[in-house]
């Protein structure tokens, strides 16, 4: 439900704005009382933090936005192809241009499961995700999950790929 507000607040905003409860009904047309429980609610979720003048992004809000603003720049498809390749580094016949086609990739196991735990571990998907997307959270997200188990991974990107979707970014 707040998906759309937030990527409003983050696209609407600079990482370096102050901002208060007059500022946010004015930028996203609202009236004060609802800015207010926006603000409540952004607090509780992570995305903004108090300051002494208003309230500002937090660090990890920030990271959203660049995914955010670089995934509607690219339209969610990378220029240049993740190729998954075996462990000796022979390509395979698969690869992925977005966000969406690589969970289908984990979802599906279209490639081994071991291979795909392979490629997460030596950071070769989170730095195609990082380079050739800009979705350095994403990468942050599978750097941790990647730790845990491969449907930690599935979950993770289940997960992104629906807020990608709510957000009509894919």
């Amino acid at each position: 439900m707040y998906e759309k507000l937030i990527v409003k607040l983050l696209t609407s905003f600079s990482p370096e704005d102050v901002i208060t409860v007059e500022k946010l009904s004015k930028k996203l047309d609202i009236s004060r009382t609802t800015a207010k429980n926006y603000v409540k609610k952004l607090l509780s979720l992570g995305i903004l933090e108090r300051m002494k003048e208003g309230y500002s992004m937090t660090r990890d809000a920030v990271k959203l936005r660049e995914t955010i603003l670089a995934l509607k720049d690219r339209s969610g498809i990378a220029e240049a192809p993740y190729m998954f390749t075996d462990q000796s580094g022979i390509p395979l016949r698969l690869q992925v241009k977005s966000i969406d086609q690589l969970y289908a990739v984990f979802k599906y196991r279209l490639v081994p499961e071991k291979l795909l735990m392979h490629h997460l571990k030596q950071g070769y998907i989170q730095a195609w995700l990082r380079d050739s997307l800009g979705a350095i959270d994403l990468a942050e997200l599978l750097d941790k999950a990647c730790r845990i188990s491969y449907d930690e991974v599935i979950e993770v990107l289940e997960r992104y790929v629906a807020l990608l979707a709510e957000l009509s970014l894919i």
